[in-house]
């Protein structure tokens, strides 16, 4: 599936979509510094989702919020993308690319670094 890569592929270094974070482990990795296995979903099975559950509408809202609504606003988004369901190809390439890992710990990460920010935190 297009999307997703793991972080040793050359790609995720070329691939904005893939987020700065996933690229700058890419470049770790080449460069031979140990960065745990691992891959990265790219953005465009984001907006995929989005799309596909016809979520345009509320994430333009968050775009549209007011300071005061904000918050609001993006606790009604989250919880819309988490009632979403994903496709089930999506769903499929996911689980065969996190059993390919085989391993019994792991951690999620988002890569956007606007989500890091002095006043918020999104991921």
């Amino acid at each position: 599936m297009s999307g997703i890569y793991f972080l040793d592929d050359s790609r995720i270094t070329k691939d904005k979509s893939a987020g700065p974070k996933a690229a700058n482990l890419g470049r770790l990795i080449s460069l031979g510094i140990p960065v745990p296995i691992g891959f990265c979903i790219n953005g465009d099975i984001y907006r995929e989702h989005i799309t596909q559950n016809n979520l345009t509408s509320l994430v333009q809202s968050v775009v549209g919020a007011s300071q005061k609504n904000l918050s609001g606003a993006l606790s009604n988004l989250r919880e819309a993308i988490i009632k979403a369901p994903l496709y089930e190809s999506t769903k499929q390439e996911i689980e065969k690319q996190f059993n390919t890992l085989n391993c019994r710990n792991t951690a999620v990460r988002s890569s956007a670094t606007s989500e890091d920010l002095p006043n918020l935190s999104f991921a």
